[in-house]
């Protein structure tokens, strides 16, 4: 994943302020290009067109949110020059277009805390976006101000190589220190003792991959519920980026759905950095 061309969504609250300037320091940082895209929402029977907002009301779109930005941009990343793009349609289904028909390398979104009501009544942008991405999405918190250190939550399929060489890569392009974890499952009458001295085989081809592919890499080992553990690992590394692998396709769910990467997305305290599968 080379980072050339950063585009930031922003829905113009502050959470979608904060992810903005975000994408401006990755992109300074990177020597990439930075778009600046905001979405007017319309009803999804209304989405099956979209279109780039060109008349005048468009135009005031286009002049009001550079006013917001410009200022606090060459403030935190004097050296990134900004373009901004306005487009109608469904928030979810236009971000991830936008990025995959300007070459877009990775989205950078906010990150709100919402209610389990919330999630269940009206759905969620960010899982949305994930879901439907070709590139790697960075949702960033208002508190946000750093990628690093970043922790890589890795599991025993084949794909855990792909999502350690996109978090490497992005890792690379920040200067951002990296670690890995994988967490095995607690087996009925199992000792462990016995269980912290001899690792899984699943563990064990998951790091003579990561050897072969990226190097030596120290690979943490949990044992227990998946996510809750992948989430005590992060606290106990003080991490500020949580990566991990996204199942692109289906419709955006709620939390309590299962899914451990839409777990993740939504309860971890620092960034998050999803790949796409």
């Amino acid at each position: 994943m080379e980072l050339r061309h950063v585009v930031a969504a922003t829905d113009q609250s502050e959470a979608g302020h904060h992810a903005v300037l975000a994408a401006a320091r990755l992109a300074e940082h990177a020597g990439a290009r930075l778009t600046v895209l905001s979405v007017r929402p319309v009803s999804p029977a209304g989405a099956a067109a979209p279109r780039p907002v060109s008349d005048s009301e468009g135009q005031t779109l286009l002049r009001d949110l550079s006013q917001r930005l410009e200022a606090d941009l060459r403030r935190h990343a004097p050296g990134v020059a900004p373009s901004f793009t306005v487009l109608s349609g469904v928030p979810g289904i236009e971000i991830p277009r936008y990025a995959e028909e300007h070459a877009g390398d990775i989205l950078v979104l906010g990150r709100k805390q919402r209610t389990q009501r919330q999630r269940m009544f009206l759905g969620d942008t960010a899982d949305a976006v994930a879901r439907r991405s070709q590139v790697p999405c960075l949702f960033v918190g208002v508190d946000c101000d750093g990628f690093g250190p970043m922790l890589v939550c890795l599991d025993s399929t084949e794909r855990s190589a792909q999502v350690f060489q996109a978090a490497s890569d992005f890792a690379r392009s920040t200067g951002t220190k990296l670690q890995a974890v994988t967490v095995e499952p607690v087996w009925l009458n199992e000792p462990e003792d016995l269980a912290a001295a001899l690792p899984a085989s699943r563990t064990m081809r998951l790091n003579r991959t990561l050897d072969r592919g990226m190097g030596p890499t120290d690979l943490r080992i949990r044992r227990g519920n998946v996510l809750s553990e992948l989430l005590a690992e992060a606290a106990d590394t003080s991490a500020r980026l949580l990566a991990f692998g996204y199942h692109r396709g289906g419709p955006p769910g709620i939390v309590e759905g299962g899914s451990v990467a839409r777990g993740l997305l939504h309860s971890a305290l620092c960034a998050v950095l999803t790949v796409p599968l």
